[in-house]
């Protein structure tokens, strides 16, 4: 093969691996606008955050801690914002305004208002559930209410990466 075939097989070959990379980040990628105030002071109403799908694509874990954007359920389109607290296998529990996973109390720097709830559990979380929760922890439905409950691993769409 000539140099010069080479070198143009090779310019293809590049635009080719460009444009795969491309599509991968648009389709991995994606902004969502925040509507109400129950993630502050975290993310605020009105705020755009980025939601990438690469770490569900691949089916790495999700961790605590981590801000998801989620699908209530299959035939809805509205997404709603939370926070991470429960992971599948794990046991919650909330007593005296304090969540505990497996036990141990966990920290919440990210909670400024003293949570005022009542007590719940201990859930044991299945295999496909996760237990969420917002920050603004007195002024949100999150899993501690029935009309948003545990949420499926099938209604996660990304995990926020820019706030």
């Amino acid at each position: 093969m000539s140099p010069n075939k080479k070198k143009e097989l090779f310019k293809k070959g590049a635009w080719i691996l460009l444009l795969l990379l491309l599509m991968t980040l648009i389709y991995s990628i994606a902004p969502v606008v925040v509507s109400g105030e129950s993630m502050a002071p975290t993310i605020y109403n009105g705020q755009t955050i980025l939601m990438e799908r690469l770490t569900l694509l691949f089916e790495q874990k999700l961790q605590h801690g981590d801000i998801i954007v989620i699908r209530l359920s299959a035939e809805s389109n509205s997404k709603i914002i939370k926070r991470v607290i429960g992971m599948p296998g794990d046991i919650i529990e909330i007593q005296n305004n304090a969540v505990y996973i497996n036990n141990e109390r966990i920290d919440e720097t990210y909670v400024t208002e003293a949570m005022n709830t009542d007590n719940l559990g201990p859930i044991v979380l299945s295999d496909d559930e996760y237990f969420v929760c917002e920050d603004n922890r007195n002024f949100s439905l999150d899993s501690r209410s029935d009309q948003v409950g545990m949420i499926s691993s099938q209604n996660i769409l990304g995990k926020a990466i820019i706030f």
